[in-house]
């Protein structure tokens, strides 16, 4: 069931960090799979950035992954807590949930917690489409086909409607088994790629 009103939540982008505004994104306020699934992969630690020319790779733009709580990876940016991630394979396909944290200032100083693109605690999943030891595509939920299956199916998830894209209301576990479902559907997912590459020499 389509919600018609829902709490506000700014989605524009996976910050200025994951550059994605020409994309329409969808959001989950729960996990898209169950913690229990999320496995270690040692080959995420380390610093990455989205742009494969490392010479053009900011302070600003570059990703600290560290081993965060359970089997989740705790993401960086200019040394401030921005993201918390889990990796799952699900029916042979692999997948990352980021989650969108703040690290609010601890004294006098100003921090941008107002000011993130997305409502802190919500979840964006992509799809793993290639991984090497330095290098990671992935591909984004495409909002308009995302929206049809969950109102199309047959037991619909509920979910609102904001002016940059889909907010999931639905519990982790049916997102879990709709991912298994149909993540495999390659309508689901963007045309378009990103990547992440490692930066090398780099903590």
């Amino acid at each position: 069931m389509k919600l018609q009103r829902i709490a506000p939540v700014a989605v524009a982008a996976l910050t200025a960090l994951l550059c994605v505004s020409c994309f329409e994104l969808v959001v989950s306020l729960n996990p898209w799979f169950d913690a229990d699934s999320a496995v270690a992969d040692p080959r995420l630690a380390g610093s990455w950035c989205l742009d494969d020319d490392e010479s053009d790779c900011s302070e600003d733009e570059r990703m600290v992954f560290a081993p965060g709580p359970g089997e989740s990876w705790n993401v960086f940016v200019q040394g401030k807590l921005r993201h918390r991630v889990w990796l799952a394979e699900i029916d042979g396909v692999r997948y990352l949930d980021w989650m969108f944290l703040c690290e609010p200032s601890r004294n006098t100083e100003e921090d941008d917690c107002k000011e993130l693109d997305f409502g802190l605690g919500t979840h964006l999943l992509t799809q793993i489409t290639w991984q090497e030891d330095d290098f990671i595509e992935f591909r984004l939920l495409e909002e308009e086909a995302f929206a049809e299956l969950l109102e199309f199916r047959l037991d619909p998830l509920e979910y609102g409607k904001t002016a940059d894209g889909l907010v999931v209301m639905a519990g982790s576990d049916e997102l879990h088994a709709l991912i298994a479902e149909d993540g495999r559907c390659h309508e689901l997912w963007t045309e378009a790629t990103l990547a992440l590459t490692r930066q090398r020499g780099r903590p």
